[in-house]
């Protein structure tokens, strides 16, 4: 390992090799607040021949918010033999430091680890679970496509994890977030309630309305079948 500074314009987020799901804004803020405060943040660790952020994606995107997009900074560099070894080390410092890892989190490694022919007991090891168990979050959190690409599930959809997604729903696996149908159903009942949306929002509005005909088509054959 060699000690660097580098300029932040160089430092590439490549986020295919990121072990987490997301870059979580709220977590960037924190370690902004901290680095306003004085406090002095470990160097990220970046791969020195591609300049990629192998541990340090929230402090590279804090120290960015503090310094400025174009100033530079202290680094840890390290040289990897390849993509495989860089991620196998990603892996291990998300693991063991930080904010800690999402079973999500968990099965994205394994799915990205197997399309760089990483053994599955390595990823075990690195991330401290049992093979056993990197086999059952698998399970839980994944999901096919028609041709055969895994397909991360989050809680929001839960009840297709280990099914075949058409085209339409391996899209909405991509999009929809951590929380339950049920949690935005509650929430936009008790708006409703509440007489709390912004009536004058035309977008809301028409989206609004697309949700009734939607809704509508969908519990159409269930209150057909209710009333016989």
């Amino acid at each position: 390992m060699t000690f660097s500074r580098l300029r932040l314009p160089d430092l590439i987020e490549d986020l295919d090799l990121y072990p987490r799901a997301a870059v979580f804004s709220g977590h960037v803020a924190e370690l902004e607040e901290a680095l306003r405060a004085g406090v002095e943040l470990p160097p990220p660790i970046i791969d020195a021949a591609s300049k990629r952020i192998v541990d340090g994606f929230h402090r590279v995107r804090a120290l960015r918010r503090v310094l400025g997009p174009d100033a530079e900074i202290d680094v840890e560099l390290r040289e990897y033999a390849s993509d495989a070894e860089l991620f196998l080390d990603a892996m291990r410092l998300n693991g063991h430091h930080g904010r800690r890892m999402s079973s999500f989190d968990i099965a994205r490694c394994a799915r990205i680890a197997e399309t760089l022919s990483i053994d599955p007991e390595q990823v075990a090891t690195v991330l401290s679970v049992r093979p056993d168990r990197l086999g059952e979050i698998r399970a839980v959190k994944e999901a096919v496509t028609v041709e055969g690409a895994r397909v991360p599930i989050r809680r929001g959809l839960a009840h297709l994890a280990g099914r075949t997604l058409s085209p339409r729903q391996a899209e909405a696996a991509r999009r929809i977030g951590g929380q339950t149908p049920l949690y935005h159903a509650n929430q936009l009942i008790e708006l409703l309630e509440a007489d709390a949306l912004p009536a004058e929002d035309r977008g809301l509005l028409e989206r609004l309305t697309l949700l009734r005909d939607l809704l509508a088509e969908r519990l159409a054959p269930v209150e057909a079948g209710a009333g016989r």
